[in-house]
C-alpha cells in the first residue's frame, strides 16, 4: 500500500499537547493521530495555515474532529512558528473566527478582550452546584471551589454534556485557591468536551476563569497552576489583557498514512 509521508511537530502548553500539521488533515486521520496507543497521541490537532489577511492563521481540531477555539494550541504552535522564523515576533493570529494580537518575549503573549460571564446553577437529582458560564469562543463552566476534587472528577463528565444550561455542552473548570485564601493564584482542573476527558491544561478555560476571578476579586493579575507542568498568567496592562505561559516543542516526526 502506498504511504504518503506527513511531517508533523508535537508541541505542548502546560501539558496540553498537540500534533502540529502543515496541511489539512482528513476527518479520518484526526482521531488516528490523537490516539495515545496507536497514534502520536495528543489532546488535539493544530494546523498552521500560514499568512492570512493581515496576519497568520492556526486552526484547531478536537480528537473527535470538531473545530474549536484553543488558546494553548495557539500559544504552542505560534511559539514554534516564531522560533523557526515562519512569522515575526509581533503580529496577529487568526483562529476559529478570533483575531488575536500577539507578541513574543521569551514566551508568546496573546492579547485578550474582556468577556462577560453569568452566574448559573447546575442541578442533577440531589446535586446542585453554583458556577459561572463564560463563552470565550468556546463555552466554559467555571466552579470556584464549589466542590472537592474527588467529587469534581466524578461529576465533570456529566456537567460537560449538552443540556438546557449548556445547549452545546461546555468545558468544565474547577478552581481551588493555592494556597488557601490566595485570590491571585489558583489550581485549575479541566474536563474538555471534544477530548471527552480531563486534560493537563486548557487555555480557554483559564481565559474564562480569569474573567471571573479578576472581576469578583478586583485583581489585575492572576496565575493558574494546571495539572500539567508550568503555569499560565493573565495580566491587565494599559492596552488590555495578556495571557502567557509555558510551552514546549516536544519532537518532530513523519506520519506514514495510507
Amino acid at each position: 500500500m502506498h504511504q504518503t509521508p506527513l511531517p508533523f511537530d508535537k508541541v505542548e502548553g502546560c501539558g496540553n499537547d498537540f500534533v502540529l500539521l502543515y496541511q489539512e488533515p482528513s476527518a479520518a486521520l484526526i482521531p488516528k493521530l490523537c490516539d495515545r496507543h496507536h497514534g502520536v497521541g495528543a489532546d488535539g490537532i493544530m494546523v498552521w495555515q500560514g499568512a492570512h489577511e493581515d496576519g497568520f492563521r492556526l486552526d484547531h481540531y478536537d480528537p473527535d474532529g470538531g473545530r474549536t477555539f484553543c488558546l494553548n494550541g495557539i500559544r504552542a504552535g505560534l511559539n514554534l512558528a516564531i522560533k523557526r522564523g515562519d512569522c515575526p515576533t509581533e503580529g496577529v493570529i487568526y483562529s476559529e473566527g478570533s483575531r488575536l494580537a500577539y507578541r513574543f518575549d521569551q514566551s508568546v503573549f496573546l492579547r485578550l478582550d474582556p468577556v462577560p460571564f453569568q452566574p448559573c446553577r447546575w442541578v442533577e437529582d440531589t446535586h446542585c452546584h453554583e458556577g459561572f458560564f463564560v463563552d470565550v469562543g468556546n463555552p466554559q463552566f467555571v466552579l470556584l471551589g464549589d466542590l472537592d476534587l474527588r467529587a469534581f472528577r466524578k461529576l465533570a463528565p456529566r456537567m460537560r454534556a449538552p443540556s438546557a444550561l449548556f445547549p452545546n455542552g461546555a468545558n468544565v473548570n474547577l478552581l481551588l485557591p493555592a494556597p488557601p485564601g490566595d485570590r491571585q493564584t489558583w489550581h485549575i482542573y479541566t474536563f474538555e468536551r471534544g477530548v471527552e476527558n480531563f486534560t493537563r491544561a486548557c487555555g480557554s478555560g483559564m481565559y474564562a476563569a480569569a474573567m471571573v476571578v479578576m472581576d469578583l476579586y478586583q485583581t489585575a493579575n492572576v496565575r493558574f497552576i494546571p495539572e500539567g507542568r508550568g503555569h499560565v498568567r493573565v495580566e491587565q496592562y494599559k492596552d488590555g489583557l495578556w495571557l502567557t505561559g509555558d510551552t514546549q516543542h516536544v519532537f518532530q516526526g513523519t506520519w506514514l498514512c495510507g
